[in-house]
């Protein structure tokens, strides 16, 4: 037997191994395919209901937020009031000094 023949045998087998693998994953995504439908038709009305249930929590966790942050944002701002005020007023007060 020359180099050819086993050559040519090696090429078989990497072909018919080839064509396995694809028979498998082609066996695979038919199920897949099968079972997303499945999921689809059955699991609708509870993915609704938490869909529903998310954007209640989401719209309860914005107000909330934001009547926490706005007495700590008016604060912060009327600080910066007087503080400013105050540099104002040292800054007319040193200038009269002068």
């Amino acid at each position: 037997m020359d180099i050819h023949f086993f050559g040519n045998l090696a090429a078989m087998l990497l072909i018919s191994e080839a064509f396995a693998v694809l028979v498998v994953l082609l066996i695979a995504l038919i199920y897949a395919i099968r079972g997303l439908r499945w999921l689809r038709v059955n699991i609708r009305r509870p993915l609704l209901m938490a869909q529903e249930k998310t954007t209640q929590t989401a719209a309860v966790s914005r107000r909330a937020a934001e009547a926490i942050a706005r007495p700590v944002i008016g604060g912060v701002a009327a600080s910066a009031g007087v503080r400013s005020a105050v540099r104002k007023g040292a800054a007319l007060l040193s200038r009269r000094l002068e």
